[in-house]
């Protein structure tokens, strides 16, 4: 039986997400589980958003389809789960649109993830944990390597300078590799050298 606990999990087809394979649900179904994440694992979204991206990759699916699905996840606070959607839409991102189309999406993905970034802010707080550390990483990647949000950039590029310069408390160790990235990124012969 697919029924496990609570009114929505009965629909997740891989429940606990501990079977080896993949699941295509009808478009009605997945707008469903997409209006109800709260109910699933983060194990069973991680899974959902792997099979959505799956069915994409093999044509079986419409990018559109999988899309709609990653625009439910705008409250996403599992940093697993979080890391999972910013891989995937940095992927489309990178390879699957370009000029006008591109700028469109990286604007879509800093509306969904910015103002969560915003109200973490660059440096951890007294009592923050090691799961919140990681989704501020997981936010970083997605406002600055995917979305490459001004006003992050903007505060990425001087950060990395101070870490390069020996202020090591200048980045949360999570954040270095991603802001120096982007950095280097849109940086000069200088920076890379």
């Amino acid at each position: 039986t697919l029924e496990t606990s609570g009114p929505v999990r009965w629909l997740d087809a891989n429940a606990g997400s501990t079977g080896f394979y993949r699941v295509a649900y009808s478009p009605e179904l997945l707008a469903t589980l997409g209006k109800s994440l709260g109910a699933l694992l983060p194990a069973e979204r991680i899974g959902l958003l792997a099979d959505q991206w799956a069915l994409v990759r093999a044509g079986r699916a419409r990018i559109a389809d999988f899309l709609d699905l990653a625009l439910a996840f705008g409250d996403e606070s599992d940093h697993a789960v979080l890391d999972e959607l910013v891989g995937r839409l940095g992927y489309v991102e990178a390879r699957l649109v370009d000029g006008e189309d591109q700028e469109r999406f990286r604007r879509l993905v800093e509306r969904l993830f910015l103002q969560r970034f915003q109200g973490m802010g660059w440096d951890p707080v007294a009592g923050e944990t090691n799961q919140d550390r990681l989704r501020r990483a997981a936010l970083v990647r997605a406002v600055a390597g995917v979305a490459r949000a001004r006003s992050v950039l903007a505060e990425t590029g001087p950060r990395v300078d101070r870490v390069l310069n020996g202020q090591r408390t200048a980045l949360d160790p999570n954040l270095v590799d991603t802001a120096v990235a982007v950095t280097a990124r849109d940086g000069d012969s200088e920076l890379f050298d």
